[in-house]
């Protein structure tokens, strides 16, 4: 069984998480090339015709009260990475797929799905929530395709189920333009009166591949619900990080934040890379684990910078007993300009 969560307008959303007061407000986030262009939107910014890809007057033109962002796609990328290594403790096969206007994330749960796919979809959901604040839709079904449009055909914080072995009878009313077209193909079926995924799935696979190539044998595979393309390991990516053991529960918390800022600033420094991530984990003595994280906007490098974020994450919890490991992960690393390095080395 596949899971797709599914977040549309992903780059708007992180944008009001920053600023709630943006909320419901048409957002342009622009790019800083000359003249600017729209590199994402809000729904409320789709909904009056802008576009990514528009010149930024061509879209205040349709859109004169939005509000102007500068576009952070590190940013945004980060928190997709954040969202996919959180997912990769239910399952190593976690894919992403994002556009401008649409994030999608893959899980491949495998056949076992106790206690339940409304148990586990639901378990899914609130862990992306409490992690990242963020609320998909997720889409449950035999493939990937079947999965995403399921997903895609709901809000927010809802789960579509598409019983395994009835994908290409959900698919068929649908339209056709569901289908991942491009514009050739779309025009070609639109003259041949083809509407909706099933009539096209009707059509007999040999026609098919005689008039649309191997690209259309694809094409016509999703539209009957059979996809096998698994879902890809979710890669890796390197970072560092630093363990201290907790003889004594009442521990100073700027102290060892401190401690292990410097630490941690100093391998960054050799790396000449900065952390948009930062991960606290506990290890306690019964075996339980304890973990939270925060995602940064800007990355981070320098002792203070570090030390600060840290007190953070220890300000959340309170530790009890001796014996406890801790964990501090700095990751999701990306290299800093020499100009910030310089800063943060100050």
């Amino acid at each position: 069984m596949i899971a797709c969560l599914s977040m549309p307008y992903l780059a708007a959303t992180l944008e009001c998480q920053v600023e709630p007061s943006l909320v419901g407000a048409p957002l342009l986030m622009q790019t800083t090339e000359q003249p600017a262009r729209v590199w994402a939107v809000s729904a409320e910014a789709a909904a009056a015709g802008v576009s990514p890809g528009m010149t930024v007057a061509q879209a205040q033109a349709l859109s004169p009260q939005a509000h102007l962002l500068p576009a952070r796609p590190a940013y945004y990328q980060h928190v997709l990475h954040e969202l996919a290594r959180l997912l990769t403790a239910v399952s190593p096969r976690v894919e992403v797929a994002a556009e401008h206007q649409m994030a999608a994330i893959y899980t491949d749960l495998g056949q076992d799905l106790r206690p339940g796919p409304f148990q586990l979809a639901g378990d899914l959901s609130q862990m992306v929530q409490k992690n990242l604040s963020l609320s998909p839709a997720l889409g449950l079904a035999g493939g990937k395709f079947p999965a995403y449009v399921a997903a895609g055909s709901i809000g927010p914080r809802r789960v579509l189920l598409v019983t395994p072995g009835q994908e290409g009878s959900f698919l068929a009313p649908l339209d056709i333009s569901c289908l991942p077209l491009a514009a050739e193909q779309a025009r070609r079926l639109d003259l041949l009166g083809l509407r909706t995924v099933g009539q096209f799935a009707g059509l007999p696979a040999g026609a098919v591949l005689t008039q649309f190539g191997a690209r259309g044998r694809l094409l016509h595979q999703l539209a009957r619900g059979q996809d096998d393309r698994p879902v890809l390991v979710y890669p890796t990516t390197p970072d560092e990080q630093v363990t201290r053991r907790l003889d004594r529960p009442d521990i100073d918390a700027a102290a060892l934040s401190q401690s292990m800022a410097v630490e941690l600033a100093a391998r960054l420094a050799a790396r000449r890379q900065g952390a948009l991530g930062l991960e606290l984990r506990l290890a306690l003595s019964g075996g339980d684990t304890w973990q939270d994280r925060l995602t940064l906007r800007r990355p981070s490098a320098g002792v203070e910078s570090l030390a600060r974020h840290l007190t953070t994450l220890l300000s959340r919890v309170q530790v009890s007993t001796a014996g406890v490991k801790l964990t501090v992960r700095a990751g999701d690393l990306v290299p800093l300009p020499a100009d910030q390095l310089s800063l943060e080395q100050a």
